[in-house]
């Protein structure tokens, strides 16, 4: 048996994990989303929760692999400990090591898909907007500083904060020429830096758009010398006077950041999860 002879049933949640690592997975790879019944030969996935025990004895009854993937949560992580027949999913190297470190469950990973399905890319030869996509707590640089800061250089800084489709993304990323991150470790509450990925930095370079952002785990791991790193704002402005003097920065850390993005590209990601999946039938 192989995973396209058996149901891989996705039990999603109302977060954008649930979205992104549950919906979107589940209809890319042709799977099942928040089924009502299950089967015998089954695969689940549970994103960023587990199943409750009476769900959780159903399914050893019926002999159905469980994983559940952690996305950025640490509170489902010490409960883990309680399953040692469940698979856990990280997304990135980071995150896997860190979970190692703290369970003793068979631990996969499975990079986190970017929101360019159709591989377009932007253009640019001149930089005058720089953007940020992500919740408004998750940037703490002070807002009007940065937007005065690089009105200096006549560049427009603006923020997408609320989004509800992928598209709304995508949309928005066409429009900006730089991507400006800035996200602390430690200072948002409930998330441990070490099981964040480096999504952002997929999303814009996969589009040729380069990224500005504090060194986050993840980001050096995966993405070391494909992106602009900064400790603060002189940082931010240390790499725009950069670029507004010589181009061919840009054009270069655009080279590396579209060919970084490649590892994240949706059906690569779905290939991973058949790996994975098929694996339980060996």
């Amino acid at each position: 048996m192989t995973v396209r002879d058996a149901n891989v049933l996705f039990f999603s949640n109302p977060w954008a994990s649930g979205e992104i690592r549950g919906k979107q997975v589940a209809e890319r790879g042709g799977w099942l989303l928040d089924p009502e019944g299950m089967r015998r030969g089954d695969i689940a996935v549970f994103i960023k929760q587990y199943p409750n025990q009476a769900l959780l004895d159903e399914m050893r009854k019926l002999n159905i692999p469980i994983f559940v993937d952690t996305v950025d949560c640490y509170g489902i992580i010490p409960m883990l400990n309680e399953f040692p027949d469940i698979t856990v999913i990280a997304m990135s190297r980071v995150a896997r090591e860190y979970l190692e470190s703290k369970i003793d469950n068979k631990i996969v990973r499975i990079d986190e898909h970017h929101c360019n399905w159709d591989n377009e890319l932007v253009n640019r030869t001149e930089l005058k907007r720089i953007g940020y996509v992500g919740y408004g707590c998750s940037f703490q640089l002070p807002i009007d500083v940065v937007k005065d800061t690089l009105k200096k250089f006549d560049i427009e800084f603006t923020m997408l904060t609320e989004f509800k489709t992928r598209q709304d993304i995508v949309d928005y990323y066409k429009t900006i020429d730089l991507q400006l991150c800035f996200r602390l470790p430690g200072t948002i509450h409930n998330l441990v830096p070490q099981l964040r990925n480096p999504l952002k930095l997929a999303n814009a370079g996969s589009f040729g758009i380069p990224t500005i952002a504090y060194p986050e785990p993840s980001y050096v791991d995966e993405w070391d010398g494909s992106f602009f790193p900064i400790g603060g704002l002189q940082g931010l402005i240390h790499w725009v006077d950069e670029i507004k003097r010589d181009w061919e920065v840009y054009a270069f850390m655009r080279y590396l950041a579209v060919n970084r993005a490649k590892q994240y590209y949706i059906d690569n990601v779905i290939a991973n999860y058949r790996r994975v999946f098929n694996a339980c039938y060996s």
